[in-house]
């Protein structure tokens, strides 16, 4: 495990903060109370103390309080369920000391009970050092649970200590948060130019980590990715400019993005930005015509590529991915192409939007409309042959469950015998199949001519299966190319 990621918002923050002009991703340590878990961790090995002594030492520092505070650590940030942080539960001395007489009598109890069951004579040295035992172990449990809810609140404590001055502290842009629920930070590089951190900690599936740099109002997404990854997953691409995991690492990620980002836009926001947007332009736009032209070499390409750290919903391909290849290679090749063309028609609105403001956008939207439209008599063929596979293998279907339904009739009364002999099986007269295979070799015939044509059925239950969901992406594509037309015609 990376002890550095756990630690972060434990030991020290992770913060965006700018020096001499620059912004920087920084570890700035967190000052928590040292000298007091040291003393609670020296008396938790010490057999002198108690529980009630390490209540005691906690109380003077952090007095109680009611409520709780708002801090996930040390779960992590897709876990469920998780609530905010309560002060550490505290023992009255009568409940400790009963805890303590209770183990010990339960432990006196269990030597004497087993003295008496051997006929021996109970030994007093002996009953006490089992009483002393158990209480020692109920003591040291009581000491470790304690120890781990108060450091727990020491941690957050500290956290939001710390937290607190970094608010005042002017040259800290953004910093690592552990609330629970909705959280945002925001920063204005510009007058143009607005970046968002947006995250949801402590919701399972719900949890999210996400960058959004705003140029004008209009969200900047990462046109790139279509064309960089063999998976690239557009319903969050479409969202942000960074998707990244929901873990503590991704905040030393995100702020690397935006150091390099803020730090290039310092001498002209305006130029860098629209110059950024181009770059992921040209780049998507670039890639398409490659993908038009020669899509299984941009396969072999980018199949293994795989994203930057943290980043999400960006893979290569998988083990799934690959037998599909080697199974259908022809169908695999035009959806790929057919996923990426049309796929790049999400960006549209945005593209159409940053066109308005960036005017060398709308020459790459002309060209992304021509390649779709290009592009859909070959989606029309392919939905024409694919369909055709699969009214192929309808008879083949049919034939085959025809076959097998025959034999299932001619196998009934063997079936039905099977089924009494067993039934009626005793100790003495034992059901032996093997034996009745042996005796019946038309049964075996029947049955194995039956598995045979049932294993060549669920191959063409597959191949249709696998041929219709092929026919479902062509069909949305096609869709999304039709809608387009539309539009176009309707303008």
């Amino acid at each position: 495990m990376d002890t550095r990621n756990t630690d972060i918002d434990r030991t020290h923050i992770i913060a965006l903060q700018q020096v001499n002009g620059q912004f920087l991703n920084k570890e700035l340590p967190i000052n928590r109370p040292e000298q007091l878990i040291a003393e609670l961790n020296a008396m938790i090995n010490n057999p002198n103390r108690t529980v009630w002594d390490m209540q005691s030492l906690f109380t003077t520092r952090f007095p109680k309080t009611d409520g709780r505070m708002d801090y996930i650590h040390p779960y992590p940030y897709d876990a469920a369920y998780v609530r905010g942080i309560g002060y550490p539960k505290l023992m009255g001395y009568d409940e400790l000391r009963n805890s303590w007489e209770k183990a010990a009598n339960t432990a006196r109890d269990s030597y004497v009970g087993s003295c008496n069951q051997r006929t021996f004579v109970p030994e007093n040295s002996v009953m006490m050092q089992e009483q002393k035992k158990a209480a020692d172990i109920i003591n040291n449990r009581q000491k470790h649970n304690f120890f781990n809810e108060a450091m727990r609140w020491i941690d957050a404590c500290s956290y939001q200590e710390t937290a607190r001055q970094l608010n005042h502290d002017s040259s800290v842009k953004m910093y690592s948060k552990e609330n629970i629920g909705w959280n945002s930070f925001t920063h204005h590089i510009s007058s143009d130019i607005k970046i968002s951190l947006k995250t949801n900690f402590g919701y399972g599936r719900s949890a999210y980590f996400m960058l959004a740099v705003q140029y004008k109002g209009l969200d900047i997404l990462p046109y790139s990715y279509i064309v960089k990854y063999y998976n690239a997953g557009m319903a969050d691409i479409i969202r942000c400019t960074r998707f990244y995991t929901p873990r503590r690492e991704s905040w030393s990620a995100s702020f690397d993005f935006l150091c390099e980002f803020i730090n290039n836009s310092v001498a002209d926001p305006k130029g860098f930005v629209e110059s950024y947007i181009m770059h992921e332009v040209v780049e998507m736009m670039e890639g398409l015509e490659s993908i038009a032209v020669n899509p299984r070499s941009v396969i072999d390409n980018i199949g293994s590529r795989s994203a930057g750290p943290c980043i999400i919903n960006l893979r290569p391909m998988s083990g799934k991915d690959k037998l599909r290849l080697q199974t259908y290679p022809e169908e695999t090749v035009i959806l790929f192409k057919v996923e990426k063309i049309t796929g790049a028609l999400d960006f549209l609105s945005s593209l159409t939007a940053i066109a308005k403001e960036v005017k060398t956008v709308q020459p790459y939207i002309d060209r992304l409309l021509e390649i779709n439209m290009s592009l859909y008599p070959e989606v029309q063929q392919a939905i024409a042959k694919i369909s055709k596979k699969v009214e192929e293998q309808l008879p083949v279907k049919a034939e085959l469950e025809a076959q097998i339904s025959s034999l299932s009739k001619e196998l009934a009364p063997f079936e039905e015998e099977i089924a009494h002999l067993r039934a009626n099986a005793t100790q003495g007269k034992h059901f032996s199949m093997s034996n009745y295979e042996f005796t019946h070799k038309e049964y075996v015939r029947l049955r194995d001519q039956k598995r045979n044509l049932g294993a060549e059925l669920s191959k063409v239950y597959r191949l249709i299966s696998d041929l219709k969901s092929f026919l479902n992406i062509l069909n949305s594509s096609a869709s999304k190319i039709e809608e387009v037309k539309r539009h176009e015609q309707a303008a």
